[in-house]
């Protein structure tokens, strides 16, 4: 059974989407390769995969494409503060220093497709500083100062960069959406029709880790409302353990009152916090089940 998924779904599905399979049908061969969206619908339609789950749009001649099964936003992320301080026009990404993967398709990547779109009616050029071929890299670049980047936000925040940049939308905001594709009239095989079910479903598993994820950004520099965030920059942050394997064990970190940001983030999947003035990361690690933050003050 071949199957086909965009460049980046190692990073957030394709692990656990193998392993429930496999786990269901341990004798069936599995051939995943995950390429550019436009490069898995040509091996679609030209019979080298049964299918696909890809980003939209794409050239769909010849294919069947399912309705969307996942959407996902893309966001400006700068290592600059004063860039992501309202949502990036297009005019705006036209006098930026952009960092854009996907270097070998360029302009028939799909987002890079809708960027091009916007680009063409607003009147103006989107020419990067750098390309590079895959979105880590660009993530990397953008956090070395190279230059501000577009990315899934969903995807930045699965490798560690949602924290350690600043991120805003996009005016309007650019959404990638995700569908599965078949050659038309296809019959497909039970295996690859499982395979798209539990794809289906880790896909929805993507959705929830990232409304599970909360970032709260604490700024010295303006009051707190405690309504709302009824601590101070200097915070104490607390995990319980219980009986089950994939909880913290006791946790404390205190920010120090000189920060100017602090962000903190918790998922099903990672506590991490980032202390934007110093640099300092303290990462336990484990899926987070339970945690209390509670004020500490000086």
């Amino acid at each position: 059974m071949a199957f086909g998924t965009f460049s980046s779904a190692h990073h957030l599905l394709l692990t656990e989407l193998i392993a429930s399979f496999h786990a269901r049908h341990p004798h069936v061969r599995v051939r995943m390769v995950s390429l550019n969206s436009s490069e898995v619908a040509d091996a679609v339609r030209d019979g080298a995969l049964e299918a696909g789950l890809i980003a939209l749009p794409v050239d769909d001649r010849g294919l069947d494409v399912s309705p969307v099964a996942w959407t996902s936003e893309a966001v400006y992320l700068s290592t600059e503060p004063s860039r992501t301080t309202h949502p990036v026009t297009t005019a705006d990404l036209a006098s930026s220093q952009l960092i854009l993967p996907e270097a070998r398709w360029g302009s028939a990547d799909p987002t890079r497709r809708q960027l091009l779109e916007r680009s063409q009616n607003d009147g103006v050029s989107l020419v990067p500083i750098v390309e590079v071929e895959s979105p880590a890299s660009a993530l990397a670049l953008a956090a070395r100062g190279v230059g501000d980047t577009i990315i899934s936000l969903p995807l930045a925040r699965y490798l560690g960069y949602a924290g350690r940049l600043h991120w805003v939308s996009l005016d309007p905001p650019l959404y990638e959406t995700f569908a599965f594709i078949t050659r038309h009239d296809a019959h497909l095989s039970p295996a690859t029709r499982v395979l798209m079910h539990l794809a289906s479903h880790s896909c929805q598993g993507v959705v929830q880790r990232g409304e599970k994820l909360a970032c709260i950004r604490l700024r010295e520099n303006r009051q707190p409302d405690l309504k709302t965030f009824p601590w101070e920059p200097v915070a104490e942050i607390k995990t319980r353990r219980s009986s089950r394997r994939d909880e913290l064990t006791h946790d404390e970190v205190d920010v120090p009152p000189r920060s100017r940001s602090v962000t903190i983030l918790m998922s099903s999947s990672a506590l991490a916090l980032v202390c934007r003035s110093t640099s300092a990361s303290i990462s336990p690690g484990s899926p987070l089940k339970m945690a209390s933050i509670s004020r500490s003050w000086r």
